[in-house]
């Protein structure tokens, strides 16, 4: 494998060395050893590797060893994995589009095929790890008319979600300054998976997942103050909540199973946040973000955000930029530039690759992280002594 890497680098105009991916794609060697995408378990403890003759397995993280392999035979490669029920139990989906349900001991269950556009398609899983929200990244089409709601339950299903209805600022022409198709950081779902919010900087929509019918559309002002809402409890600082544009025939608690109080009634009457006053005062967009995700990380370029201030430095070849590789963390366009890695439910585990053709597992667990950054009454000049100071 070496030896072939060697002789398929390039030489581009600026006389830098690069690297040949479509060449490194088609040579079985190169291509069979390479992990083409990875899911860390929500648990932290398993991180199951994709690789590139399509053969997915699952590895204990503490002990160092394959646990098992649910897919045997060479396949497509797949283009992205998440864990589900479990840490022995993916939903994957290959590069020609087939969706998958593996686990071990058990027969492979093939849901369907979907389209496929440049760029792997986003995903984001339920925190109960029964429902895999899919979102397609085709530019050419609108990302909120494909989406795709994956059940892993007794019956594993796809079903696409309605089509939102078509408020005044869909139709107008507008020149788009946020994102593509949301991200990891940018969709998600309601604690109890009843409903999923997504956007992409200028639109943001509402769904249940019980009818995959649409819910509410709402009108995004600044798309770098915007966040999706990731707990019931409010975050500290100034912020808005985020008006509706447009509205299905649709009633909130004809679905809900725990009554009007539940957590997800709370999380459906706000499921964004815009903080735009907070970022008018100074404070930078990327605390605004970390503060409100708390130990989940974001990355920007380099520096890993955790609870409101830069912790750690990623190496630069562990570094997420939009790319045309195969493998590693490809993302697609994002002004602001934060990524949010797959991750472990209390975010103190998570993956990253960069352009690396093997990913490694960052655990922050006994590092001393502060308490989440207070963003109420700070400037931005405090927000910088926070960097410096490491708080």
């Amino acid at each position: 494998m070496q030896a072939k890497l060697r002789k398929l680098r390039e030489i581009d105009e600026s006389g830098i060395e690069v690297v040949n991916y479509e060449a490194e794609f088609h040579e079985p060697d190169i291509r069979n050893v390479i992990v083409v995408c990875a899911a860390l378990s929500l648990d932290g403890r398993y991180v199951a590797l994709g690789f590139g003759n399509g053969i997915i397995e699952v590895a204990d993280i503490d002990h160092q060893c394959t646990v098992c392999r649910l897919q045997h035979d060479p396949a497509n490669p797949p283009i992205w994995i998440e864990f589900v029920h479990g840490s022995h139990r993916v939903a994957t989906e290959d590069i020609g589009g087939h969706v998958t349900v593996l686990g071990h001991d058990m027969t492979p269950v093939k849901l369907g095929t979907l389209p496929t556009g440049p760029y792997s398609a986003g995903t984001a899983v339920s925190d109960n790890e029964s429902l895999v929200i899919r979102v397609p990244q085709n530019f050419d089409n609108p990302w909120y008319d494909n989406m795709i709601l994956i059940s892993v339950l007794e019956d594993p299903s796809i079903q696409p979600l309605a089509s939102p209805s078509s408020p005044s600022s869909l139709s107008s022409p507008l020149i788009h300054v946020g994102l593509h198709t949301p991200h990891r950081r940018t969709l998600g779902f309601s604690p109890g998976a009843q409903y999923i919010g997504a956007f992409d900087g200028i639109r943001a929509f509402t769904w249940s997942t019980k009818s995959c019918e649409f819910i509410a559309s709402y009108c995004v002002t600044k798309f770098d103050s915007w966040i999706i809402r990731s707990s019931i409890i409010p975050p500290s600082g100034s912020y808005l909540v985020p008006p509706v544009e447009g509205k299905a025939a649709y009633t909130l608690h004809s679905e809900a199973d725990a009554g009007p109080d539940s957590e997800d009634e709370s999380w459906i009457k706000c499921p964004f946040y815009d903080f735009s006053p907070s970022i008018s005062r100074g404070i930078l967009p990327s605390s605004v973000h970390s503060s409100v995700t708390g130990r989940t990380p974001l990355i920007e370029s380099s520096s890993v955000w955790i609870n409101g201030s830069v912790e750690l430095i990623v190496p630069v070849d562990f570094e997420p930029h939009e790319t045309c590789a195969w493998y590693g963390d490809r993302i697609p366009p994002d002004v602001m530039g934060l990524y949010r890695p797959q991750s472990s439910r209390d975010g103190t585990r998570f993956l990253l690759q960069g352009q690396r053709r093997a990913p490694i597992v960052v655990d922050i667990s006994q590092i001393r992280l502060p308490s989440p950054v207070d963003l109420s009454g700070m400037r931005d000049s405090d927000v910088l002594h926070s960097w410096s100071s490491g708080r």
